[in-house]
């Protein structure tokens, strides 16, 4: 096997093992958003360089699912690569609004030597639907008492 390819071969690993890792240590959506009851997100993709043709995605997180919201690039031989709403989700979750719509790029790589060229650029178009747990009603917590 030629050397670059073994090179591709453990970044692919590398970034895996981040991801794997990063999503083994997330809490669950009731830790980290205690209001939150259900979270979607629907996902489309754009190829400006027109490499591909990249199917929608939609990803549906209730309160015990792990909180998080970072990516993969679908694109199969992007290095580095992915989308992560986190700080998007965050933002919403400050401001008490429960939706939002964006796009964001993917800053990839498509080659190791990671020339300027050679950056992937897939774009995510998302739109977020957060659903709120409903406040408790004074009565209802009056009743659960007696």
């Amino acid at each position: 096997m030629p050397k670059e390819n073994r090179h591709q071969d453990d970044s692919f690993g590398q970034q895996r093992e981040i991801w794997r890792r990063a999503y083994a240590e997330a809490h669950s959506v009731r830790e980290r958003f205690p209001r939150l009851e259900r979270l979607t997100i629907d996902m489309t993709f754009s190829d400006v360089r027109g490499l591909g043709t990249y199917s929608p995605q939609m990803r549906s997180f209730s309160a015990s699912a792990k909180a998080f919201f970072a990516f993969g690039c679908p694109r199969t031989l992007c290095l580095q690569g992915g989308f992560d709403l986190d700080p998007i989700i965050q933002t919403l979750l400050e401001s008490d609004r429960d939706n939002s719509n964006g796009t964001l790029e993917c800053r990839g790589w498509l080659h190791p030597s990671h020339s300027a060229n050679t950056r992937c650029l897939l774009q995510l178009h998302y739109a977020l639907q957060l659903l709120y747990q409903a406040p408790e009603s004074t009565s209802s917590s009056r009743r659960t008492r007696a």
